[in-house]
């Protein structure tokens, strides 16, 4: 995928220690010469891991269309390694959770104010500063 003909790279992680358990939500927003603008790792309460992983999206577009140099509509791609939440937000894979379509409609909502934004799955050796934050905000919650 060519990730120069977006305006932003976001990594997105979601992580639940064990499923559902205490669970955080984790991004990073990149420019396409892979500048950091905005990163944060959020710990969630009680949750199963792809509904991290899906709110891990929402606080990522949720925070870009907070950021003030957005210039949007944009052109946005999403790389996390959940390949379920990748796929359900492709339209690919179906949704039987409510929990899990109550987000992604969140998600579709954040989605038409941003612009076009487009999902990859990626290898989790390949997300690993997201994954870092994300078990960093448990870390800090849980000791």
């Amino acid at each position: 995928m060519e990730e120069n003909k977006y305006h932003f790279i976001i990594n997105t992680d979601g992580a639940s220690r064990q499923n559902p358990g205490f669970a955080a939500a984790a991004f990073i927003v990149k420019d396409p010469a892979g500048k950091v603008l905005l990163q944060e790792g959020k710990y969630l309460g009680i949750a199963t891991n792809n509904e991290a992983e899906y709110r891990a999206v929402i606080n990522a577009l949720a925070a870009l269309l907070l950021y003030e140099d957005a210039n949007l509509p944009t052109k946005v791609l999403v790389k996390a390694d959940s390949l379920l939440v990748i796929q359900q937000l492709r339209g690919i894979y179906k949704i039987k959770s409510l929990s899990l379509k109550n987000l992604f409609e969140q998600v579709k909502q954040l989605e038409q104010q941003i612009g076009l934004v487009d999902y990859v799955h990626i290898k989790r050796s390949e997300n690993s500063e997201a994954d870092l934050l994300g078990n960093i905000a448990l870390d800090q919650t849980l000791n």
